[in-house]
């Protein structure tokens, strides 16, 4: 008989997650050797990966700042003109602009109160609640160059004559739904075929009578 006990079975099961039918046929296979057993296991990728506290504690702080800057985020600072918003910032971006330049953001302030403008503070706004802050972080380069992009395209169709509202227009179009309209029978309308019933000529005149099988035969006079 092998020489194993039940703590070592639930020392396996513990790193592994395997049964108990498989830990013993495990140990049996090695003897009842737990070390024997484990490498086995560490071999074969059985084995979990164990996280060290000091890996969990720097998720939790990751978690815990991302959690606070979302937060942060659904805090809004809207300036409105009447029933219109102006401008709708987070407490983050108005934050950083009032360390980095914060005399021009007091000048901004007061400027807008001597044109009329209003101030608001929205605590929670639910329409970015649907907006992952670590995820736009991610994306950030992607995000940029898009909205570059963007800018360079309005500014092109300014100086050219063009609004930005007919080149999106003129590029909605779909292959596959005109592809889709013709395999379901839609076809032009055939053209009008118009036989003139007299005609004048130098000699006399011309008239025309239909026979009913498709061709016509001609009468001079």
């Amino acid at each position: 008989m092998s020489g194993y006990t039940i703590q070592d079975i639930d020392v396996i099961r513990k790193k592994s997650g395997i049964s108990y039918q498989e830990a013993v046929a495990l140990l049996e296979y090695h003897n009842g050797n737990l070390a024997h057993a484990l490498i086995d296991l560490e071999r074969n990728g059985k084995l979990r990966q164990e996280e060290t506290t000091e890996k969990k504690k720097a998720a939790g702080g990751k978690k815990s700042v991302m959690s606070f800057l979302q937060t942060l985020y659904r805090m809004r600072f809207v300036i409105r003109r009447e029933h219109t918003d102006i401008v709708n910032l987070s407490v983050i971006y108005c934050a950083i602009c009032l360390i980095f330049a914060p005399y021009l953001v007091i000048f901004s302030c007061v400027l807008a109160l001597i044109l009329g403008y209003r101030f608001s503070f929205t605590r929670h706004d639910t329409s970015f609640d649907k907006t992952d802050l670590e995820d736009t972080f991610h994306h950030a380069a992607d995000n940029v160059k898009s909205s570059i992009g963007d800018m360079t395209r309005g500014f092109t169709d300014a100086f050219s004559g063009q609004s930005a509202k007919t080149t999106e227009t003129e590029n909605t179009g779909s292959f596959y739904s005109a592809r889709e309209n013709q395999q379901n029978g839609f076809k032009a309308a055939a053209p009008e075929i118009r036989t003139p019933r007299k005609v004048q000529s130098q000699d006399g005149s011309v008239s025309f009578e239909e026979n009913g099988d498709g061709y016509a035969s001609a009468t001079i006079e």
